[in-house]
């Protein structure tokens, strides 16, 4: 996540919603490592590295580090981190405070992740051409960046919607509408973790950013455009903007080139 709404409640519950084994990270985790390795030798002697940008309590890269890459996650969201660092020890790796726009990082990484509409969190333009500049002075001149994004008529389809769902050990409304060209989504609600019922509020604020808008900061920041596909990252998108969510598939400048 990329905001500083997220506080220590929010952080638990994430936390648990993500570890359940339909959550979006889960599902996402081994596509992203297919998409990855297919035509790659791994398993060498040299593991790869992977940076998640929003990444969360760290489900996505909690994953990757099982499957012995090194990775490193970044989230501004201190509360998250520090979720991940007292409760996620044992597959935690190396994390950091920081805003997406703005990496305190050196060197190179092989895969980059910025999953979970994380563009969409940014607050305005500016920051999410930073991130993708950031992307092509991180990225691995062979490597590959994975991202997604809610289009603006995914959003637009949930406005004014109001949902409600209910179960033994939880409890959320979620309710949503435009500001400018942000959607606003409240989540109010309670759960149970550990045995101790929790009360929480989220105000998530959701940015619309054009397709054509990111091929274009992609291909300045020295990337390829991006291909963008559905969740399986494998079927293109013929009209990505008629789609309510679509995944974006960059290479780095040597693979761009050659591609």
């Amino acid at each position: 996540m990329t905001g500083d709404g997220y506080d220590e409640i929010s952080a638990r519950r994430y936390a648990r919603v993500e570890s359940r084994p339909d959550s979006f990270s889960l599902r996402l985790a081994p596509r992203i490592q297919r998409l990855f390795e297919r035509g790659r030798e791994v398993g060498s002697d040299i593991a790869p590295t992977m940076l998640d940008i929003g990444c969360g309590t760290g489900q996505l890269t909690d994953h990757f580090r099982q499957s012995g890459y090194i990775t490193v996650g970044v989230d501004r969201s201190s509360a998250m981190l520090r979720h991940r660092i007292a409760h996620r020890s044992g597959h935690r790796g190396a994390v950091a405070t920081a805003d997406a726009a703005h990496l305190p990082l050196v060197g190179r990484f092989d895969l980059i992740t910025a999953t979970f509409n994380v563009i969409n969190h940014l607050p305005d333009k500016r920051s999410v051409a930073s991130l993708i500049s950031e992307v092509g002075r991180l990225l691995e001149s062979d490597g590959l960046f994975v991202f997604d994004i809610n289009t603006k008529l995914g959003l637009t389809r949930t406005a004014g919607l109001v949902e409600i769902f209910s179960a033994a050990e939880e409890y959320t409304v979620w309710t949503r509408h435009w500001s400018g060209e942000q959607l606003i989504l409240d989540a109010d609600g309670s759960f149970v973790d550990d045995d101790v019922r929790y009360r929480y509020h989220e105000r998530i604020t959701k940015l619309v950013v054009q397709v054509s808008e990111i091929d274009q900061w992609c291909v300045s920041a020295g990337l390829s455009a991006p291909s963008w596909r559905s969740d399986d990252l494998v079927t293109p998108l013929q009209d990505p903007e008629q789609e309510a969510t679509a995944y974006g598939i960059v290479l780095g400048a040597e693979t761009g080139k050659s591609s």
